[in-house]
């Protein structure tokens, strides 16, 4: 939501090895079946030459150079292999000043490897030899090939490390799954991850928690002048809350999508839901407004909002198809229709889900032999059936019991 649309995913495997010392070829060669680090044959595959050439070459800008002291934050260029490698960490029970030594020579080496890398087959540089070989790398810096196996299969902290096969020519060329590129037709980055999933949540997490500077220093100078002029706090957040509404900057892209209503920013289809399945006593609820709860009987308990659970409870049991249906069904199947009117015809779906679309593109209608709006029972609300039925999802926190 900050520029071109784009996606950042998380794509779970079942046929995966399990990365351990024994799965490690087994591991490398399912890789190398989905990932892929190099400019391919221009005569074999021109399309994906092509592609790779235009989205997949990195070129080195001031991105590269966002934090102090770091050539380039996203590591080009890549280390050159004639096969894909898996860097062990050193063992956890070395001795701390051996193991020292021996990181410190690693990252001797792979550093000088790295600039010279950088100098000769950069594209983007005048410097760059589109001959030269990793011999010629390695001979100019005085390192030997064994040296260098022996550096780069060493990873310099607790986790596996990973360096994908990329022939001389590709040390510039990104990560990509040829399935993605030639159907995106656009820059792909594709990531195995290893047991490390707090990296992982923590890489995928920071794209919507992004700082946005301008508007950042608009808040803080808003704060500044309500403090210096003394007002109240009530018209200091009003100041505040202005000048976060009024500041923030947008790209063109994204002014497109809000101007266009037929445009989704975001959309996940079909819906997923979450539903609760745990005992009643630990589920979480919300308490209904205060205008709600003054309206109630001095006596009343009924101060919780409703959910999907009190409404399955209160399905109409004198329709058999709603009767027989389980908690997972309802949920996929129907939502509550916040319209007064219970006569109220018009679909607040998108239109692009209207009965030609789905039949262009093969989708089932799943209220097939369902109400289309159910009344329900003890309340005045009304469900209504979905045309595609949303994937429930149900967690428990239940104990074991004897």
């Amino acid at each position: 939501m900050r520029g071109s649309p784009q996606l950042h995913a998380l794509i779970w495997t079942t046929d995966c090895p399990e990365l351990a010392n024994d799965t490690k070829d087994a591991y490398i060669d399912y890789i190398d079946q989905h990932v892929q680090a190099y400019l391919p044959d221009k005569e074999t595959d021109p399309q994906l030459f092509d592609l790779v050439k235009t989205y997949q070459t990195h070129d080195h800008s001031k991105t590269c150079r966002k934090y102090k002291n770091v050539s380039c934050r996203f590591n080009f260029g890549q280390f050159f292999t004639d096969k894909t490698i898996v860097a062990e960490p050193l063992a956890e029970d070395m001795d701390e000043e051996i193991k020292s030594n021996i990181l410190t020579r690693r990252k001797e080496i792979l550093s000088n490897v790295k600039q010279k890398i950088d100098v000769v087959l950069n594209p983007s540089k005048p410097t760059y030899d589109p001959f030269a070989t990793p011999t010629d790398i390695l001979n100019d810096i005085d390192i030997t090939e064994q040296d260098y196996q022996w550096a780069i299969s060493l990873s310099p902290d607790s986790d596996y490390e990973l360096h994908l096969k990329r022939p001389i020519n590709s040390c510039f060329i990104n990560n990509y799954f040829i399935a993605g590129l030639k159907g995106f037709a656009a820059n792909v980055d594709l990531q195995p991850v290893f047991k490390n999933h707090y990296k992982c949540i923590t890489y995928v997490c920071s794209y919507f928690i992004k700082d946005e500077t301008e508007c950042s220093q608009a808040i803080i100078n808003a704060a500044k002048e309500a403090k210096e002029a003394n007002v109240n706090v009530r018209d200091g957040l009003s100041q505040i809350g202005a000048a976060f509404l009024s500041t923030r900057e947008v790209s063109a892209q994204e002014c497109v999508y809000r101007c266009m209503p037929e445009l989704w920013l975001r959309k996940i289809f079909p819906k997923t839901l979450f539903v609760s399945t745990d005992f009643a006593e630990n589920r979480v609820r919300f308490a209904k407004k205060q205008q709600e709860l003054d309206e109630l009987d001095d006596d009343s308990t009924d101060i919780f909002k409703s959910n999907i659970i009190v409404r399955y409870s209160d399905r109409p049991k004198n329709i058999p198809v709603i009767k027989d249906m389980c908690l997972a069904l309802f949920a996929a199947h129907y939502f509550k229709d916040y319209k007064s009117d219970f006569n109220e015809v018009s679909d607040s779906q998108p239109e692009v889900l209207n009965d030609d679309f789905m039949e262009s593109q093969n989708i089932e209608n799943h209220n097939t032999g369902h109400p289309d709006r159910i009344k329900l029972v003890n309340s005045k609300e009304i469900m209504k059936c979905r045309r595609i039925k949303a994937h429930s999802i149900s967690h428990s926190k239940r104990k074991k019991r004897a």
